[in-house]
């Protein structure tokens, strides 16, 4: 059976790092990177994006979700700010554009496993959740997302820097002869989604800084005050509003 390794690829250092060692392990030809774009993304992910392209001779492909133009518009027909117990912006404007594009590729008769870019001590949950796996261990998708559809059974899942530190994936990039994203050079830990609405407020007080960030910022705001208008009790973040948080 055809074989395809399916890279999430967002341009952060944990993703980059993940598509460098698929590229090691396997031809190019069977490596597919995959960027979820969507549509609310700083300009210089996008260029970061291409410049990965050049220096590692490969097409990463862009999807999009085909019910939500961005994430403004998720919020406005959810009625609610995605946070960080609802992240179904990820789900929406991330995964399923993915999963779309996977089925695409189960229809045509290939065998795939979607490689993703997580590193267990991110985070104590991620810990919690993940802390068990090596960078070997390969999953059934199902057995790790059980709300996915019966018909992605087939598909396989690995971690291959699940117990990698930040370091170790920092020396994966430079010795492949990558630059880092830029992002990361301005003082964000996030550099997909821009700003990243389930971010915390050390995070928004960077953005504001950022022209970009500052008009999306005031974006998220009038979305907010359109919801609260219309009877909804919709905040950007659970215990503060948008204008409480623009004036921090």
């Amino acid at each position: 059976m055809k074989r395809r390794i399916v890279v999430s690829f967002s341009g952060g250092k944990d993703s980059t790092a993940t598509l460098i060692l698929a590229l090691k392990q396997y031809p190019k030809d069977q490596v597919i990177p995959i960027f979820a774009d969507t549509g609310w993304e700083h300009p210089l992910l996008y260029d970061y994006i291409e410049y990965v392209e050049r220096k590692l001779e490969i097409k990463i492909i862009r999807v999009r979700s085909s019910k939500y133009e961005n994430i403004l518009e998720l919020i406005k027909t959810k009625k609610i700010f995605p946070h960080s117990v609802k992240r179904f912006c990820t789900d929406e404007l991330k995964r399923k554009p993915i999963l779309a594009y996977i089925e695409k590729l189960l229809n045509q008769g290939y065998e795939v496993e979607q490689w993703i870019g997580i590193r267990a001590n991110e985070s104590e949950n991620r810990k919690q959740r993940y802390g068990h796996l090596s960078q070997e261990d390969v999953i059934n998708m199902r057995d790790i997302f059980p709300d996915t559809p019966k018909r992605f059974e087939g598909v396989k899942v690995r971690y291959p820097i699940i117990n990698l530190t930040a370091n170790d994936v920092y020396k994966i990039i430079v010795e492949a002869g990558l630059e880092i994203n830029p992002l990361y050079h301005k003082g964000y830990e996030r550099v997909g989604c821009f700003p990243c609405v389930i971010a915390g407020f050390k995070y928004y007080k960077r953005a504001w800084q950022d022209e970009i960030g500052r008009e999306r910022i005031l974006e998220l705001v009038k979305v907010e005050e359109e919801l609260n208008k219309k009877g909804y009790n919709a905040k950007l973040k659970p215990d503060k509003s948008g204008k409480e948080i623009v004036k921090l």
